[in-house]
């Protein structure tokens, strides 16, 4: 490890680009870095709702040629966000005074809202299932932060708080028998958390497994609403969080749909 030891303090040293991964292509860091790193942001070149979960798609084969890239480099990956941060095509982001969808805008309203928890579960599911070393969503504060300009939480923030509580944690495989759902999951010391993002316009109807237990949806401020039904609709960009007492250490969870 590279450190910084004047001080007594040893910290890993990464190298990449606070931009998005074209950049890291096209400049892949060299040299003996502790890790190497990339953004991505989902409103590059379009901005319907669409588009950006059809933009979850591309992480496999950008993880994979990053790998290709910088061999043996454990991968730091973000923030991946639904705006853009940075614009290393101009002289700024586009600007969004009306906060509406607009492509290579910072400022995009979806990051606030139901939307923007289930693109996170997205993220976090092509992340998990790449074997990626850290994730970053979000910021703590501003337009691309887990809380508001109120000091609000935002559905996101409840994201994070799981897939924090899980960090180093070992991951469990998910299956789900339809496109437009995302899933990732992990063992406690009580058994498996999932969770759940239904990335579709569309209401989605689950039918939880008897060993499952419906922890929660994510509501508004990140709250949660408790269910107690095994038959649930998963409405449009809605997250749901199950909690089993089964480990199944050697057994790939299913999920119908």
């Amino acid at each position: 490890m590279n450190a910084l030891k004047a001080t007594g303090i040893a910290v890993s040293i990464g190298a990449g680009t606070p931009s998005l991964f074209t950049e890291f292509n096209r400049n892949p860091p060299t040299g003996d870095a502790d890790f190497v790193f990339f953004g991505n942001a989902a409103i590059v070149h379009a901005a319907d709702d669409l588009s950006v979960m059809e933009t979850l798609t591309v992480y496999p084969p950008v993880i994979a040629t990053a790998r290709r890239r910088c061999p043996g480099k454990p991968i730091w990956l973000g923030p991946c966000t639904i705006g853009m941060r940075h614009n290393p095509y101009g002289q700024d982001v586009a600007a969004n005074p009306t906060r509406s969808r607009m492509p290579a805008a910072g400022d995009d309203p979806r990051h606030g809202a139901l939307f923007g928890a289930a693109f996170a579960v997205g993220v976090a599911a092509q992340a998990a299932a790449a074997g990626i070393d850290r994730l970053i969503l979000a910021a703590p504060t501003g337009q691309f932060g887990l809380l508001d300009a109120a000091g609000e939480r935002r559905p996101l923030q409840a994201v994070h708080a799981e897939l924090a509580a899980a960090s180093g944690a070992e991951r469990r495989d998910v299956v789900v028998d339809r496109s437009g759902i995302a899933a990732v999951a992990y063992r406690t010391g009580e058994g498996t958390r999932i969770l759940i993002a239904n990335l579709t316009a569309e209401d989605i109807e689950l039918s939880i497994p008897d060993a499952f237990h419906v922890l929660g949806i994510i509501e508004p401020l990140a709250k949660m609403s408790i269910l107690q039904s095994k038959q649930l609709v998963l409405h449009r960009y809605r997250t749901i969080v199950l909690t089993t007492s089964v480990s199944g250490r050697n057994s790939t969870l299913s999920i119908a749909v």
